[in-house]
């Protein structure tokens, strides 16, 4: 869990660039030549080139991936790539392909000195406490893809120079359109009520650029360790989204049944809440609401 403070990295490898969270992630690197004067030289991994800054390459070939680190030698890797589709991921076999190449990875990194920050998740925790802790909350996870992340999480705490971030519940313009967010969009636009059976519950929320923006500095300050990668406040779901409603005028057409009513046969607790440790200019996560509603209302209107 210590803390290290590290040089401004410069050769830069980032995984997931084309993802919800990614895609910030990137524009944050970039933005760090001009704002703060680094001299970043960006590389995205991905399957499929799109712009100058790409390489193609198969993530889950640990042999491809360990030459291509020892071509590259990067200052740091920030790797987000893993199985995100939606409903399937939670069980998906391939969560055991991701955390083998993961770790491969990281060793590859740190085998040259270099910086692995890793995208962990609050999936990896026994949830119940109201506010998950990195020190105290145990590490019991309830799903395949909770126990993957965790593996990698605990493989990392054995290695040096490494980071993991673990995210609460982002959303953003870039997200896959079955997320609530996004359906509730599409709800309201067609002037459709939604109604939530477990609305009554309470979440760390926060924009994707906002956590983008917590792990980019946590790679230039070299932070190492597991963290909670939050924003620690708790939002009540029901109310955040029905004041995505209110942009709209129509704030009516968002309602949910009290907890005692609705949480029957719910899968999740009505607390999920990081508690997280201060790193000045890391964490937690800056976050506000207001402004990153509207970022997501420009983005998907």
């Amino acid at each position: 869990m210590a803390d290290k403070m590290a040089p401004p990295s410069t050769r830069i490898m980032l995984t997931g660039a084309s993802g919800a969270l990614g895609a910030y992630v990137k524009q944050h690197l970039l933005e760090h030549n001009s704002d703060l004067g680094n001299d970043v030289s960006l590389t995205c991994i991905t399957r499929q080139p799109l712009s100058g800054h790409d390489v193609a390459a198969d993530l889950l070939d640990t042999d491809a991936m360990a030459a291509l680190v020892e071509q590259m030698k990067p200052d740091a890797v920030i790797h987000l790539a893993w199985e995100t589709t939606h409903g399937s991921y939670w069980t998906d076999p391939i969560n055991s392909s991701w955390a083998d190449a993961s770790i491969a990875l990281a060793k590859a990194v740190t085998r040259h000195g270099g910086w692995f920050g890793f995208a962990g998740t609050c999936a990896e925790y026994e949830w119940g406490e109201e506010r998950l802790n990195v020190m105290t909350t145990p590490a019991r996870p309830a799903t395949l893809y909770g126990r993957e992340k965790l593996r990698v999480t605990q493989a990392l705490e054995e290695m040096k120079n490494t980071f993991a971030g673990r995210i609460f519940f982002p959303f953003s313009e870039k997200e896959n359109e079955n997320r609530i967010t996004s359906v509730l969009l599409r709800k309201l636009t067609a002037n459709e009520p939604l109604h939530l059976r477990a609305g009554d519950a309470w979440r760390d929320i926060a924009h994707a650029d906002d956590i983008a923006a917590s792990m980019v500095a946590a790679c230039f300050a070299g932070l190492t360790g597991t963290h909670n990668l939050a924003t620690g406040k708790p939002t009540h779901m029901g109310e955040f989204l029905r004041s995505i409603a209110v942009r709209f005028g129509k704030k009516d057409l968002v309602t949910w049944d009290d907890w005692e009513t609705g949480s029957a046969g719910a899968t999740e607790p009505r607390h999920l809440v990081a508690k997280v440790q201060p790193v000045d200019g890391v964490l937690p996560v800056a976050c506000d609401l207001n402004a990153g509603i509207d970022r997501f209302l420009e983005g998907q209107l």
